[in-house]
């Protein structure tokens, strides 16, 4: 994937922090290269105790590099079990407090289906929406990131 160039109209790197991150971080690779050149990162976890630590393993690394947006795939998170709620590291909280925690409700048939020619769930475009506007992109109909 060539890097992006400056008449771009949008960029936008997402990274799943579902998997063994350190993978990422422990080898030269584009990918690796990608995402540490990107200005801003959409990192992508489950409401889970070992999907937030592995958020916060990826935010202390990704920290010097670049500014992150998180979407936590799950319940709200007035919803979310008191052990789920506290296993939010600092770094998740910081990105909270600047309102780049983003609640992204998990919805069962896209879950099975992927995504397919049906138009997305509303309440999915809803958090979508919540992560432009902390990424400051613009969720005008002018470009489609």
């Amino acid at each position: 994937m060539p890097p992006p160039t400056p008449s771009d109209k949008y960029t936008l790197t997402v990274l799943d922090v579902g998997w063994e991150s350190s993978q990422l971080f422990c080898q030269d690779s584009w990918v690796t290269q990608t995402v540490l050149d990107a200005p801003q990162v959409v990192l992508v976890t489950s409401a889970t105790v070992p999907g937030l630590r592995r958020l916060e393993g990826v935010l202390h690394l990704l920290s010097e590099h670049t500014d992150a947006v998180i979407a936590v795939v799950g319940p709200p998170r007035r919803r979310w079990p008191r052990h789920v709620r506290h296993s939010l590291g600092a770094k998740a909280k910081e990105a909270d407090q600047r309102g780049h925690l983003v609640d992204v409700p998990q919805d069962a048939a896209l879950a099975s289906r992927g995504l397919d020619s049906s138009p997305l769930p509303s309440h999915v475009l809803a958090s979508v929406t919540k992560v432009f506007k902390a990424l400051d992109l613009s969720t005008s109909t002018e470009g489609t990131p």
